[in-house]
């Protein structure tokens, strides 16, 4: 069986100290954390996200990031199909390294 290739929605940078309200996307997310930290509410989860850690997003569930203070991250919303994506909001991140898992 051959699966389509994922299709890239939008991709970005956020600097800042402010937080972003709550907001869904038609698509999954992963948001790398490049400096500060910051905790990303996806569904009942709550994902504590240091430098260095990769959160992983499932599409459609509302999300809402709090930055206690200034944070960079870079994001990408894509869209795949079914069964391709674990739904589990998660956060990837090597044991005592600051690089996101791979």
């Amino acid at each position: 069986m051959i699966t389509a290739l994922p299709r890239l929605i939008s991709a970005g940078r956020f600097s800042g100290s402010r937080d972003c309200p709550w907001h869904a996307h038609e698509g999954h997310e992963i948001v790398l954390v490049e400096s500060g930290s910051c905790s990303i509410t996806c569904g009942d989860a709550v994902l504590e996200c240091p430098p260095g850690s990769l959160a992983i997003l499932p599409r459609g569930l509302p999300q809402y990031q709090r930055s206690p203070g200034p944070v960079r991250t870079c994001y990408a919303v894509w869209q795949s199909g079914d069964g391709v994506l674990d739904p589990t909001p998660r956060v990837l991140r090597l044991a005592g390294d600051s690089r996101p898992a791979r």
